[in-house]
């Protein structure tokens, strides 16, 4: 693993349960996150998904266990066989599921009424994104392409609704803000784009600062 550790590790290792039975992490990070909190509770069983056997290899030295499945063809055993699980991490990786809903809603299902889903997640209304798309049509949240990956873009009010909507309860979590401020002449675009769309430009260029959103859920 590279000595580099990402700046959302700490924060993010701040909203799993502490001295846990069993984690499953979704994307890891060179196992950053990993090595952090088996450093700390060493007894926990943690466990790692890899899509592909490359990314499995590559991972497998940072986990107790690596599975290898893709989360968008995978069925009920799947689920049910985590469903001891204390808490379901995806680290960056919500952005590419083809069907979110189902992926939470399946959790939802087998997840204990004391366990939990902690995510970090890009900010689709980021001022570097909409530069990056280009479309003024983006700043709330519509889906579009980031990279040659699809990718969803997620706001702080689509988040909330997906989760809602999957049975679970937002109960912690911050943001990320790793970027420069945006520059006056970027400001002003955000402020100028807000009035055309109707929409507060104080509010806008407020959710334009985080860069990625940490996020934990409960089943309700």
């Amino acid at each position: 693993m590279s000595d580099q550790v990402p700046s959302h590790i700490a924060p993010l290792f701040a909203l799993l349960p502490p001295n846990a039975r069993q984690l499953l992490e979704f994307g890891h990070n060179g196992g950053a996150l990993a090595q952090r909190y088996k450093q700390s509770y060493p007894a926990t069983f943690y466990q790692g998904l890899a899509a592909t056997a490359q990314e499995a290899g590559a991972a497998r030295a940072h986990y107790d266990m690596v599975h290898q499945a893709n989360l968008d063809h995978v069925g009920p055993a799947f689920y049910s066989y985590f469903a001891q699980a204390d808490c379901w991490i995806f680290d960056g990786t919500l952005e590419s599921l083809r069907d979110p809903w189902r992926v939470l809603a399946n959790i939802r299902k087998v997840i204990a009424a004391d366990c939990s889903v902690v995510v970090h997640v890009r900010n689709s209304q980021h001022w570097m994104t909409q530069l990056a798309l280009n479309r003024g049509a983006m700043l709330y949240g519509e889906q579009g392409t980031l990279s040659k990956h699809q990718q969803r873009l997620y706001t702080r009010a689509s988040l909330m609704t997906l989760f809602a909507e999957c049975g679970f309860q937002v109960v912690g979590g911050r943001t990320l803000d790793d970027a420069q401020p945006p520059s006056a002449a970027v400001s002003a675009a955000l402020h100028q784009m807000a009035q055309l769309l109707g929409a507060d430009p104080a509010h806008t260029l407020a959710d334009a600062l985080p860069s990625h959103f940490l996020i934990k859920a409960v089943p309700v």
